[in-house]
């Protein structure tokens, strides 16, 4: 069950980072790993640094954005905060959470993109 979660989950990270080429994003990092927390895509687009939690979803699950915990929040904010204050490769002016959800249903993906979730 583990290796079919992980991959559906590398899946869902491809997908999203292909949308997010397509709309202009630089994709910096995927999997950025802290401590106890994993950020699934860093991106910049323009001068704001983009944190995206990727969820996805093969059949009528709950919303993804829904599923996210105030605990995984939480550690994601933490993750992001010594992201930032460490990584001065480029130059970002604002910060933001995103969260893109992915519903797979008859083999067909559909992405929904909402941006700032979470501070």
């Amino acid at each position: 069950m583990k290796k079919q979660h992980i991959e559906k989950g590398k899946l869902g990270e491809e997908i999203a980072c292909q949308y997010l080429t397509e709309q202009g994003y630089d994709i910096l990092f995927r999997n950025w790993k802290w401590e106890k927390a994993e950020i699934d895509i860093i991106a910049m687009e323009g001068e704001e640094l983009v944190f995206v939690e990727v969820r996805l979803r093969t059949h009528a699950e709950d919303s993804p954005e829904l599923s996210i915990s105030t605990k995984k929040q939480r550690l994601l904010c933490q993750a992001a905060s010594f992201f930032a204050e460490t990584y001065n490769e480029r130059k970002y002016k604002t910060v933001r959470f995103d969260v893109i959800g992915i519903h797979i249903q008859h083999k067909s993906p559909c992405l929904s993109h909402y941006k700032d979730v979470f501070r």
